[in-house]
């Protein structure tokens, strides 16, 4: 049975958060930023988190390219997925930075 934490390649994903980027319009956006922080120095440091990652990057690119191309649907997932995982990004952040 394949692992999925052996298949994370640090190279190719290095800048890939689709759906954050399909939400906020842009890579370059102060959220998808934090959950790139959130996503190098807390998932990727551990077995589960890199499993979770590499998931993540298996399904999400075509449900980004999905809610792309809807507003009202990207204004959902914003408000009710995306938001609410950068602030708890940030309040994790905040925390071990303590």
């Amino acid at each position: 049975m394949a692992r999925y934490e052996d298949d994370y390649d640090d190279e190719a994903n290095e800048q890939a958060c689709f759906i954050a980027t399909a939400v906020y319009g842009s890579p370059l956006s102060e959220e998808v930023d934090i959950l790139r922080q959130f996503r190098d120095e807390f998932l990727i440091t551990n077995p589960i988190g890199r499993a979770l990652v590499v998931v993540y990057y298996r399904l999400s690119p075509p449900l980004a390219g999905f809610i792309s191309r809807h507003q009202t649907l990207r204004a959902l997932v914003r408000e009710c997925l995306v938001n609410p995982a950068v602030t708890l990004s940030k309040s994790i952040q905040r925390r071990r930075a303590h």
